[in-house]
Formats: C-alpha cells, sequence, structure tokens
C-alpha cells in the first residue's frame, strides 16, 4: 500500500522560488520514493521536474526548491517494495 506524506504547509518564499525542507522518511528502507505535483527547481541542489522518483536521493535532511510562482500540491509518495518472488519448488530425488 502506498504511503503519502502532503508536503502542502511549510514553505517559505524566496523571490521566485519556494523552498521545503522535510526529513527523509523513518521505516522507508528499500521502498520506491517519490516526489508528486507539479513544477521544476531542485532537491539538495539537483534539478528536478516533478513528478520524479527520488529513490536514494533524499538525505537525512532535505531541501526541495520549485520555481513556481506557488508550490500547490507537493507530496512525497512512499511506495512498498516488490514482494519477493517465492523460489521454485526443489525437485526430490
Amino acid at each position: 500500500m502506498t504511503h503519502r506524506i502532503n508536503l502542502s504547509a511549510g514553505w517559505v518564499p524566496d523571490g521566485e522560488r519556494w523552498v521545503r525542507r522535510f526529513g527523509r522518511p523513518t521505516g522507508a528502507d528499500g521502498a520506491r520514493l517519490v516526489l508528486v505535483g507539479a513544477g521544476a527547481g531542485w532537491l539538495n541542489g539537483e534539478p528536478l521536474t516533478l513528478p520524479a522518483d527520488v529513490t536514494g536521493k533524499l538525505l537525512a535532511r532535505n531541501e526541495l526548491v520549485l520555481t513556481r510562482r506557488a508550490p500547490g500540491a507537493v507530496a512525497l509518495e512512499i511506495h512498498p517494495p516488490a514482494p519477493a518472488e517465492s523460489e521454485p519448488p526443489k525437485a526430490h530425488g
């Protein structure tokens, strides 16, 4: 089941940009992390366009900067890891 963390509140205007700081979610090891919304900007100084897969890119503390006039609805979706495929039964004999 996908878990969604809204990042709607906490945006700080910085000229023509909007800045939102947030921590890496706990318990997200092995999960696929996707920032959803609309806009372009930077995550921890690296350019990105939303939506964006940020698996492996989140730090303990993160800074998301968007260039839109208002960031609108932005969220971090945590997609659980795919279930491991079971091994085929072993032949006896």
